[in-house]
């Protein structure tokens, strides 16, 4: 017995960037954000880390961002772009971006707008 499987489906996965590898135009999402917290909040022994010594946490983003484009890099600084055209300067020592699929990034655009105009239409 043989099984034929056809797809049409195309996948692509989202790149890990290092900063020297971002370009104007690229889309980009957000995979990993990192925050510094002073080490005497952390816990209270002194013998783990001294207390001004930073303790780094790195968390993924609890809600999905859609992508944005790059617009100007001056590293570590980029400046990005969401599809209304809202800019917002991400700091790269921070954050870390994947280069997603500018296919991918055009149909999370199209589908946002169309959630848009449905919801307008039931008002």
């Amino acid at each position: 017995m043989s099984t034929k499987t056809s797809s049409t489906a195309e996948y692509s996965a989202a790149k890990v960037l290092a900063p020297d590898d971002i370009c104007v135009s690229d889309y980009v999402a957000v995979l990993r954000q990192t925050t510094e917290i002073v080490s005497f909040c952390w816990s209270d022994d002194a013998r783990l880390f001294p207390p001004e010594t930073p303790v780094r946490v790195r968390w993924i983003p609890a809600r999905v961002q859609p992508p944005r484009r790059v617009v100007a890099v001056c590293l570590p600084f980029v400046l990005v772009e969401d599809r209304k055209g809202k800019r917002e300067q991400v700091d790269l020592r921070m954050t870390q971006l994947a280069r997603v699929d500018p296919g991918f990034a055009e149909q999370v655009f199209r589908s946002s707008k169309a959630a848009k105009k449905r919801k307008k239409k039931r008002r």
